[in-house]
């Protein structure tokens, strides 16, 4: 005889689908868990082992909603590689508009410049977990700018941030400004120092370098997931809503080809009422009547560094 106890003991644990939780990425430093509202911490530029000329990604990107659905997204810009972006068309259009209304609504279509790059967490108090660790840091134009003061300085030494040995460190501090994060106070600090393995500074031997680059490859984001993303099909739709249903009077062509493509929906009643309309001034035709319409990095980690 078959058992069929099983069948009649089910739990529903046995159906809950497992999933692993995966760390996010990013290094998200949040002020709001900082002392004073201020989170500090040291931390060190990585080259992208995959391309270390691009160890630093730029691009453009937009918050987008939809005002008759509220749904809302976020999509890369065209220009971020020198392509036509419709938004941005439509962001200049609307600013130069003679219409104050028109300029308000062209902040909808404000695009944003971001930045990406792989950091070792060297110390973080408000976290201590992330020490040691590769997350990637995202930020904007002000940081950005002071890696650039280190590359080509006013005065002094320049030092390249994401050389394995002769970087520097950064000393991360963002508060809150206008309800924004901000790193204007953030510096590289001290002098030339090398990447940690093991807890260790990387030491110049083809036996630890051979390590580390084998420790990069497991232990850092995949940087290149950042870049720039093409539009799909379905972005492009949800791009022409916005911007039709935020800007009427800025309809796309190929929408009102769209509508025009349209067939005409006409009722059968209609039709015989049209027939019976053509009948009669036929029929009063025959009676004659008078009747009146839009830093370069080396292929290998450590040559030209």
């Amino acid at each position: 005889m078959e058992n069929y106890q099983d069948i009649f003991n089910l739990n529903a644990n046995d159906f809950v689908e497992r999933t692993e939780t995966r760390e996010s990425e990013l290094y998200k430093p949040d002020p709001k868990k900082g002392k004073d509202n201020v989170y500090k911490a040291l931390v060190r530029f990585v080259p992208f082992h995959k391309d270390p000329k691009k160890s630093k990604v730029k691009k453009y990107s937009y918050w987008l909603t939809d005002p008759l659905t509220s749904d809302g997204f976020s999509v890369d810009c065209p220009s971020s590689i020198n392509q036509k972006s419709i938004i941005q068309d439509t962001y200049w259009k609307l600013k130069r508009s003679s219409s104050v209304a028109e300029q308000k609504i062209a902040d909808k279509f404000k695009r944003r410049e971001n930045y990406y790059a792989l950091v070792q967490i060297l110390k973080d108090d408000q976290d201590p977990s992330m020490v040691g660790k590769i997350k990637v840091l995202k930020f904007g134009q002000k940081l950005n700018n002071i890696i650039q003061g280190e590359l080509q300085p006013e005065y002094g030494k320049p030092y390249n941030p994401f050389d394995p040995f002769k970087g520097r460190v950064m000393a991360l501090t963002v508060s809150i400004v206008a309800g924004y994060n901000n790193y204007d106070l953030s510096k590289f600090v001290g002098e030339e120092t090398s990447l940690l393995l093991d807890g260790k500074p990387l030491e110049q031997n083809a036996e630890t370098m051979s390590k580390f680059v084998e420790f990069l490859k497991t232990n850092s984001p995949d940087l290149s997931n950042y870049d720039y993303k093409e539009w799909t099909d379905d972005i492009r739709e949800k791009v022409k809503s916005v911007i039709e249903n935020t800007v009427p009077t800025m309809r796309t062509s190929e929408s009102i080809q769209r509508e025009a493509a349209k067939p005409t929906n006409i009722s059968i009643s209609a039709m015989h009422s049209n027939i019976e309309a053509e009948s009669k001034k036929v029929d009063l035709d025959e009676l004659n009547l008078d009747l009146d319409d839009d830093t370069n990095f080396e292929d290998d980690l450590y040559s030209g560094l």
